[in-house]
């Protein structure tokens, strides 16, 4: 029989009704409709469970879900309640009591049946580690046999790490893996349990859970655990959670207490420490409650303040180690102010913004913000940092895709899946996509041997992207200077396609004068002003990037001749910043090679403004190439030469390659 579980305790804390999980209530209401008896809880699982009706039960001590699973089957009248790890075999939660009730139930020759357990006898083997066989054999005779005489008790059955007992098909497992998928898969169909005993699975990650569990013909129900949630706004009647803000008050005011520890949120003394609950809350999207608790007790041990930074490198750590390093936090670093030109860009921007900002108290600010947004344009062009400033100016977290894709069989769409779960723990977000049109394949495209891997992926993605739920919480932004090979579908999920054009004569102006010293820290003086001039004349047609690098070899030249000019910088080149002048400018134009074609750059310019979904989102016309503006008129193009300029273009590259 199983062992007991030393040292378990039951206690009666379990959430009020009003205060249910929400995958609590679904699992309860198929349970007890006779719907369902086994189910899978996924994602967030070896955290806390919390809610502010739990602090009121005298002595309450948080509980991980693990625990209070078993708490709210006692609640719910089951009489036993069972374990079960590969590591740890089949326990029971109370000692003796529990395995009294199913001796005294359950006939002798059901449970001891010498081919499930050799010469080495049940005692021994159901509750041996990695016994899963024997353990899950056992588990499934006791769950669904007719009762030896005196009623059988209601058994609640929690099997811990589902995905080491029950693994994926297509990843490596031990030879007793096909026989666990099917007695789980059996269990399912058990009608003989139904509203009698439950099966709850718990993992991490669904995607590495045998998939016959939860295939869409499958008699398990899938339920997501969800990371604890800060709302800006109310979704529907119900009241705003302050999941985070809740957590962090019972922390410092009884948390700190028991430990006789100071509150890290009243120490202040340095910039950027956090002083309240409802900024750390905020600051702190992505956490699970494990993680603000370790926070917020490193913080009081070592008498230091909460600091933004600190928060900052914990959300990186978490992040990346919880995507598998899927996802890549970026930190904004500056807002629109320091973007030069692109002010028909920055005006679409900062409505957007506002309508971010007063989405709390605005319901219909909360149903103009945009789903996603397409930024589009030849490359350099300050997509990914306009991306960026709008995070900053919104306060949106920021992360950045990474390639998800792996050599292994269905590993990748699990990747996918577990991007998609983090993405909807972590809003408010901004998710940004680099190169759109290599990032994902249209769905035309050709079959490349992935068995339709790569059209599954998108059509992921496009599902993620419709849902109305994650409007003013995740927002896309993509990137691409090739729109043409982005997949229709793709592209109309984009609320906002705006181009980027190679910047003019006002925007690199602004660059030099304003945006790169307030940027790098260093002087620029436009002497000879004839010098500047000529400069700016010259660099027509260039991005911003190749600007930019233009720059760093003109700081490079200014340091070198201040170092030269004078012993004293020469024993310390970096005393100061240098003076960056239109001198140094042309020199490092003088001595740059630009290994590029334009005519790729006029024809990835031409298809942003093609793709473009509305004209106030186009520049002025004065921006716009010469060769496509409308001679008269409200619209600003003339789409007949648009469309003979991309079709000349195309050909034109096609005969020099």
């Amino acid at each position: 029989m199983p062992t007991s579980n030393p040292g378990a305790e039951p206690k009666s804390w379990a959430l009020a009704k009003d205060d249910e999980l929400s995958f609590q209530k679904e699992m309860f209401r198929e349970f007890e409709a006779g719907n369902a008896h086994c189910f899978i809880l996924h994602f967030n699982v070896h955290d806390f469970v919390f809610a502010p009706s739990l602090c009121e039960a005298p002595g309450f001590v948080p509980q991980r879900l693990r625990e209070y699973l078993a708490q709210l089957f006692l609640s719910r009248g089951f009489q036993v309640v069972l374990y079960y790890s590969l590591s740890g075999g089949l326990t029971y939660l109370e000692p003796e009591s529990m395995r009294r009730l199913v001796e005294e139930a359950v006939p002798q020759d059901v449970l001891h049946q010498p081919r499930f357990y050799g010469q080495g006898g049940p005692e021994d083997r159901v509750a041996a580690a990695g016994e899963s066989q024997v353990a899950l054999s056992y588990l499934y005779r006791l769950l669904t046999c007719k009762d030896g005489g005196k009623k059988m008790p209601r058994i609640a059955a929690i099997l811990e790490y589902l995905e080491t007992v029950a693994p994926h098909e297509n990843m490596p497992h031990g030879p007793e893996a096909p026989l666990n998928r099917q007695l789980l898969h059996r269990l399912g169909m058990a009608r003989q349990m139904s509203r009698n005993h439950l099966v709850v699975g718990l993992t991490a990650d669904l995607g590495h859970v045998a998939s016959s569990l939860y295939a869409a013909d499958s008699d398990w129900r899938v339920y997501r655990v969800d990371l604890p949630i800060e709302e800006l706004q109310s979704r529907g009647d119900r009241p705003l959670r302050r999941d985070r803000s809740d957590w962090l008050e019972f922390i410092v005011n009884r948390g700190l207490a028991v430990r006789n520890l100071p509150n890290p949120l009243e120490i202040g003394g340095c910039e950027g420490a956090i002083t309240s609950v409802g900024e750390l809350a905020r600051q702190t999207s992505g956490f699970n409650y494990d993680h603000l608790r370790s926070l917020v007790f490193y913080a009081a041990g070592v008498r230091e303040p909460i600091t933004i930074e600190m928060v900052h490198k914990r959300k990186r750590s978490i992040i990346v180690a919880e995507s598998r390093d899927l996802l890549e936090v970026v930190e904004p670093r500056d807002g629109f102010e320091v973007l030069a030109g692109y002010a028909y860009v920055k005006e679409r921007l900062r409505k957007i913004r506002d309508a971010i900002r007063n989405q709390a108290t605005d319901a219909w600010a909360a149903k103009v913000v945009p789903k996603g947004i397409l930024f589009l344009g030849p490359p350099g062009t300050g997509k990914s940092l306009m991306a960026a400033a709008l995070a900053k100016e919104t306060g949106f977290n920021m992360v950045k895709l990474r390639n998800i894709r792996t050599m292994w069989v269905g590993e990748t769409e699990r990747n996918l899946n577990r991007v998609l779960d983090l993405l909807s723990a972590m809003h408010p977000v901004i998710v940004f996509v680099d190169e759109i049109d290599g990032a994902f394949v249209g769905r035309d495209s050709p079959d490349t041997g992935g068995g339709g891997v790569e059209q599954r992926i998108l059509q992921r993605i496009l599902e993620f992207m419709a849902l109305d739920e994650n409007r003013g919480h995740v927002l896309w932004i993509a990137a691409s200077n090739r729109p043409d090979r982005v997949d229709a579908a793709l592209m109309s999920r984009f609320d906002m396609v705006i181009p980027f054009l190679l910047p003019d004569e006002a925007a690199r102006r602004q660059m030099f004068t304003e945006s790169f010293p307030k940027r790098d820290g260093f002087s620029f003086q436009p002497e000879p002003p004839r010098d500047f001039d000529e400069f700016i004349q010259r660099t027509k047609g260039f991005s911003g990037r190749e600007l930019d690098t233009l720059l760093r070899r003109a700081m490079q030249l200014a340091a070198e001749r201040r170092a030269t000019s004078s012993e004293e910088t020469a024993k310390d080149p970096m005393a100061s910043a240098p003076v960056v002048s239109a001198a140094h400018l042309l020199q490092a134009l003088k001595e740059f090679r630009q290994a590029r074609d334009q005519e790729t750059y006029e024809l990835q310019t031409l298809l942003a403004i093609q793709a473009t979904n509305f004209y106030p989102f186009l520049p002025s016309r004065d921006e716009l190439p010469e060769s496509i503006r409308a001679a008269e008129g409200d619209l600003p193009i003339d789409e007949a030469k648009l469309a003979e300029e991309i079709v000349r273009l195309k050909r034109l590259l096609h005969e020099l390659r």
